[in-house]
């Protein structure tokens, strides 16, 4: 087995020694490599919807007055107008 890997080794060797100094050097490049990308941004938009919490619904509270006209003994809204100042009065 090691006869196999010293073999591999001599050949490799002169393979290297065949091929000319001048042809080896330009296959590497020394110093930092510098490239321009030149493209469109590419934007893909996510594959789920956002999310929108639920909208806050306000209900306003109850009134706690109902209103009394003494001239027509009736309550708003069944009686729209009276002809004196509305009465207060504390809902039930």
């Amino acid at each position: 087995m090691a006869s196999q890997g010293i073999r591999r080794f001599r050949t490799s060797m002169a393979i290297m020694r065949s091929v000319p100094a001048s042809t080896a050097r330009h296959h590497f490049v020394r110093g930092p490599h510098v490239g321009v990308f030149v493209g469109v941004p590419l934007f893909v938009p996510p594959a789920y919807p956002a999310y929108y919490p639920p909208a806050y619904t306000y209900e306003a509270p109850a009134p706690s007055y109902w209103y009394y006209c003494p001239s027509y003994g009736a309550y708003y809204p069944r009686r729209v107008s009276c002809p004196e100042p509305w009465v207060p009065v504390p809902a039930q």
